[in-house]
């Protein structure tokens, strides 16, 4: 495993945290209910004219492409950024298994 400590927070640990970290910000960007501010944003445009007719179904099909974008770039970019210098872990499944 990795661990900061140990100075082995490059195996993989770095890259898999920052992957889901950004993947959790993406998931709450895709739905209104996702997180606050999705509907405080929608509250402030109702605010100036603005209104929405169906907001969860036009929220979801705005928010589509960006986060599939992202859900399928942010481990690209991340891989380029933050490589792992540990690659395979073929004692990962007996792990998992003894567990």
């Amino acid at each position: 495993g990795s661990s900061e400590a140990s100075g082995t927070r490059m195996h993989c640990g770095a890259f898999l945290v920052q992957c889901c970290y950004q993947a959790t910000a993406t998931s709450s960007c895709l739905f209104l209910s996702g997180a606050a501010q999705n509907y405080l944003v929608l509250k402030l445009a109702a605010g100036v004219g603005v209104e929405v007719e169906q907001p969860f179904v036009t929220w979801t099909l705005a928010a589509l492409a960006p986060c599939i974008v992202c859900f399928v770039g942010t481990p690209l970019l991340v891989h380029m950024l933050l490589p792992p210098t540990q690659r395979s872990t073929p004692e990962a499944p007996r792990a998992a298994a003894s567990t």
